[in-house]
């Protein structure tokens, strides 16, 4: 029996060494494949787990913050029943009551805590009387005229949308919208007030925050500041009936 030439013998090697290399790459990655779907699974259904989870949390602070609740508990207000009794801070129990009032759970479940909290806080911003199940399939012209697809935004963009929508709002109105933030007036006040805050000296000792609020005196600033400068500082005098 002849014995293949040598030449043949080149030829022909690196044809079969390429083709088993390929299906062994085929199969990898199918492998692969098989494992990062399971993985996705695992995380969603964790995450929905997780979502359920702080809808059951929402609907329990719903109870506590019925009128009369915190002094049936010996507390001051809720904000003290949240400190106290559940070592959590009062912003984030809003945003969980907000949740389990504003949407049901199947929709938590399916969006995540930080999303479904984006995607209120858009519908709040937009001009249209938007809800969170219209915006899914929606896709927005913001104010700066560029087209956002909200299905496959991310979190990070749905919220930029959001304050896009409420300070082209707040420039024409000059008010706060129902999308929550701070006011141009309130902006260009606090903007003149922290220049002598800005000076040299001071600058890497001192950092002030302009945050919107909901109580009746409007915005609130946040001063980081030493104590040495602190004690410096002296109180506003009282208002007539003041205690």
């Amino acid at each position: 029996m002849a014995k293949p030439s040598a030449a043949k013998t080149a030829s022909t090697l690196p044809a079969a060494l390429a083709k088993r290399a390929t299906a062994a790459h085929a199969q990898r990655l199918a492998r692969l494949a098989r494992a990062g779907r399971d993985a996705i699974t695992k995380i969603r259904d964790a995450r929905a787990q997780i979502a359920g989870t702080y809808f059951d949390v929402g609907e329990a602070l719903v109870v506590l913050s019925q009128d009369g609740m915190a002094e049936a508990l010996g507390r001051a207000d809720f904000a003290e029943v949240c400190a106290l009794d559940l070592d959590m801070a009062a912003a984030t129990a809003r945003q969980l009551l907000t949740l389990a009032t504003r949407l049901d759970r199947a929709t938590v479940e399916l969006l995540g805590r930080e999303r479904a909290l984006a995607l209120l806080a858009l519908a709040d911003a937009t001009p249209a009387d938007d809800t969170v199940t219209d915006l899914l399939a929606a896709t927005l012209v913001l104010p700066s005229k560029r087209r956002l697809a909200v299905r496959d935004a991310s979190t990070a963009e749905i919220e930029a949308a959001a304050k896009e929508f409420r300070d082209a709002r707040g420039a024409t109105t000059g008010r706060r919208s129902a999308g929550f933030t701070t006011t141009p007036q309130e902006r260009a006040t606090f903007a003149k007030s922290a220049r002598g805050w800005s000076r040299a000296d001071l600058a890497a000792q001192v950092k002030t925050t302009l945050r919107a609020s909901r109580k009746g005196f409007g915005a609130m600033v946040t001063v980081e500041l030493p104590l040495t400068l602190w004690t410096q500082l002296a109180p506003p005098p009282r208002r007539r009936g003041q205690r």
